[in-house]
């Protein structure tokens, strides 16, 4: 993960998002909702989970851009922080506890779930103008395992956090399947 510019991010994270659309389309409903014994979510929940996550961040990166444009800061440049970079270098051995307000409630269908992404999708499309005018480097909001992350760091999250998931649903489709 070295990015040289936002479009990078962004081109990375619909690769991502794209990912995990064509995972989820040859899932049946049974798959999704089903749960082997080793396993604490249903891939059905995983989604929910994601979306959540997902919209979570969007609104976060907006908080932060709104800052840096009141402030006048401009930006240009990209740079993610070194912890976060060493987390998406070592993200699969990394065990994180999801925290209460992004556990999946099982209320919220895969569809629902999809069409939940693909609304932060268009939320994240609509922030790109900011990523590119302002600075997404300074402004920072704590993330409850990294500590203080940036905007740009958060955008790369919301790709990172799908991709982790996906490999999820893909190795729980396996076990389902066997």
């Amino acid at each position: 993960m070295d990015y040289k510019s936002i479009d990078e991010i962004y081109a990375a994270n619909l690769c991502f998002r794209e990912t995990l659309g064509e995972t989820m389309g040859v899932i049946t409903p049974d798959e999704a909702k089903a749960r082997p014994a080793d396993v604490k979510w249903s891939i059905e929940q995983i989604v929910e989970h994601v979306s959540i996550v997902d919209e979570g961040m969007s609104r976060i990166c907006a908080k932060l851009l709104g800052e840096a444009q009141k402030a006048s800061l401009k930006g240009g440049e990209v740079a993610i922080s070194e912890v976060f970079r060493n987390y998406t270098q070592n993200g699969e051995e990394i065990k994180l506890e999801a925290p209460e307000r992004v556990v999946p409630t099982g209320e919220r269908s895969v569809d629902d779930s999809l069409t939940k992404l693909n609304e932060n999708l268009v939320a994240y499309e609509n922030l790109r103008p900011l990523f590119l005018e302002f600075d997404g480097i300074n402004p920072k909001f704590p993330h409850p395992f990294f500590g203080p992350l940036s905007a740009q760091d958060w955008l790369v999250m919301s790709g990172e956090h799908m991709k982790r998931h996906t490999r999820q649903i893909e190795k729980i489709l396996n076990k389902i399947r066997q």
